[in-house]
């Protein structure tokens, strides 16, 4: 907020580091205004320009030089009361007491002897202003500063843990520390609901040392740790992270130990222990704010349990259900292959039966053919041979032939027949022999010998006179 003489405003780019030098100097807008723009918005210069008793400039406007010209006294001003909080971190109480600094303030031109006087009574004041002033730095220094090194969060993380494994290395007890930047650490414990410490590490602090080997790197806080199952992480509050984090858990004192966990949705700060240098009270802290808060953890944990086991059940509902339909998938497969197959056989076994009829009526046509040839043959009335043909149904016929008719016409007269098997062959009675009399176009419908000799006459066979001839159904 301005200051009623001043001339700084909201809008003014150092606004906010005005209000920080007023509430550290205890000077009203307009000199705080002057300050920060002599440092070029520096406020640690700005700091220590102002406290090592530098002149401040006039303003150059109008309005102001007015302002302090109504407000400069004409005899010389009297020292001028700064309060600055100079506090140092107690490692027990964790209080601080602010500390009163006078600073004589002279003008340029007052050069008179008792300004020469006013100047040598005030050196025990400016010597005790100096001391007051590196206690400030000191204390400045503790909180990291304003400005931190410009580093990445895995780099910050990195020199913490050289820190700690070279420092540290002859401690009781090495802690399971996660070297990761804090926002993966955030997130490790989210996704695994285990309770988060976060250690703030100053170096500067005179309890560090004594707060890192005695009650951090302990039996008792490792076995804390693993009792609880939580997972720890430290960084160095002088690097931006450790900046970051310590202004995003409102830490002033240190040493410094967090309890973060997941409070419903979001994770929270439950607990900042600080200031203990005992591991008994610090482990206590940590584990009432663990046993006050392990309920939101116990209903996540809960509620996830319950979505996974939902899951679970909708993954088993899903793999039973696609089961059921690859029976079914396969199921009707096999009924649409048997049914494929089956209309297969059905048309194969029409193509057959087509087939098959067609060859029999071929057959029968050619039949009607040869027993009209062989009905216009007469019976010979010399050299006769008497033939007697007996069927495999026991019936027989007698038919007289010429010495001269060949053997093929016996094989019509004998097809011809009604009583005749259509696949067959032809034999003598004695001496038992084949005949292969059968015609080439006779093995589309039956059996025919292969090499068959030209069709020899009933005499060139050494059929004479009376034969008796038996047919051998080959189908049977």
């Amino acid at each position: 907020m301005a200051d009623s003489a001043g001339t700084s405003d909201d809008t003014h780019p150092y606004f906010e580091l005005i209000q920080q030098f007023k509430e550290i100097c205890a000077v009203n807008d307009q000199v705080a205004q002057i300050c920060i723009e002599q440092a070029d918005g520096n406020l640690q210069n700005a700091i220590n320009r102002f406290l090592s008793g530098e002149p401040v400039d006039e303003p150059t406007t109008a309005e102001a030089s007015s302002e302090l010209r109504r407000r400069r006294p004409e005899a010389p001003s009297p020292p001028r009361s700064i309060e600055v909080d100079t506090s140092s971190s107690s490692g027990s109480s964790g209080t601080s007491s602010p500390t009163s600094l006078t600073v004589n303030r002279r003008s340029e031109n007052d050069n008179s002897w008792t300004a020469w006087f006013g100047r040598i009574f005030s050196m025990p004041v400016f010597f005790f202003y100096h001391s007051i002033r590196h206690i400030f730095v000191f204390v400045f220094g503790l909180f990291g500063g304003f400005l931190p090194a410009m580093t990445s969060p895995e780099e910050d993380a990195q020199s913490f843990r050289e820190e700690i494994e070279t420092k540290y290395n002859d401690v009781t007890e090495q802690l399971p520390w996660t070297h990761v930047p804090y926002n993966k650490a955030l997130d490790q414990a989210r996704a695994a609901v285990r309770f988060l410490v976060v250690y703030l590490h100053n170096p500067a602090h005179e309890n560090t040392n004594e707060f890192v080997r005695n009650a951090l790197c302990t039996p008792m806080f490792k076995n804390f740790l693993d009792n609880n199952r939580t997972l720890l992480w430290g960084t160095n509050v002088r690097t931006k992270e450790g900046h970051m984090v310590t202004k995003a858990l409102r830490v002033t004192n240190f040493p410094c130990v967090a309890l973060i966990c997941m409070r419903e949705r979001s994770l929270a700060c439950v607990a900042r222990v600080s200031g203990i240098i005992n591991v008994d009270p610090l482990i206590q802290d940590l584990q009432r704010a663990i046993d006050a808060n392990q309920r939101y953890l116990n209903k996540i944990l809960n509620e996830r349990a319950q979505r996974e086991m939902d899951n679970r059940l909708r993954r088993q509902q899903e793999e039973e259900y696609m089961e059921a339909l690859a029976i079914d998938r396969q199921k009707v497969a096999e009924r649409r292959r048997l049914e494929s197959e089956k209309l297969e056989s059905q048309q194969r076994e029409a193509e057959e039966q087509r087939k098959l009829e067609e060859k029999q009526n071929k057959f029968k046509e050619l039949k009607e053919k040869i027993k009209a040839e062989v009905d216009q043959v007469e019976e010979p009335s010399s050299d006769i041979v008497r033939v007697s043909i007996r069927f495999p149904s026991g019936g027989k016929f007698d038919r007289k032939f010429s010495e001269e008719d060949t053997l093929e016409f016996l094989f019509k007269a004998v097809l011809v027949h009604e009583k005749c098997p259509e696949d067959f062959t032809l034999l003598t009675s004695y001496p038992r022999k084949e005949l292969n009399c059968a015609p080439d176009w006779y093995k589309e419908f039956g059996t025919v010998e292969e090499g068959n000799l030209p069709y020899q006459t009933f005499k060139e066979a050494g059929l004479v006179s009376s034969v008796v001839i038996l047919v051998r159904d080959n189908q049977a």
